[in-house]
């Protein structure tokens, strides 16, 4: 997960199912601006970033 264009979590790899759950780690600020980076372990050319921008804000 990517904010302002620093990396705010990482997760080191899951099944290529099109789901994963996700807590958010302590420490991650609230904020509206963003955004999901997926790369391959196998194949670092192949990526993509979300297309919009999301929020977290704590409840």
């Amino acid at each position: 997960m990517w904010r302002r264009n620093e990396r705010a979590s990482t997760v080191a790899g899951t099944a290529n199912d099109g789901l994963f759950m996700w807590t958010i780690p302590a420490g991650i600020a609230d904020a509206r601006n963003y955004k999901i980076v997926v790369r391959s372990t196998s194949f670092p050319e192949f990526s993509d970033v979300s297309d919009y921008k999301f929020s977290i804000i704590e409840k």
